[in-house]
């Protein structure tokens, strides 16, 4: 993702918490619609933070 992209200062804070992930090791896709079993995990991590 583009250092320059609007959201990038949120996205690398919740990647440094552990709260998203990428579609990858290598990858985030933030314009890439989410499936459900996706918004399942980011649900689940939100209401059982570690």
């Amino acid at each position: 993702m583009p250092g320059d992209y609007w959201a990038a200062e949120a996205i690398a804070a919740l990647k440094a918490s552990g709260f998203i992930d990428g579609v990858t090791a290598t990858e985030f896709a933030p314009e890439r619609a989410m499936n459900r079993a996706e918004a399942a995990a980011l649900i689940d991590r939100y209401k059982n933070p570690k």
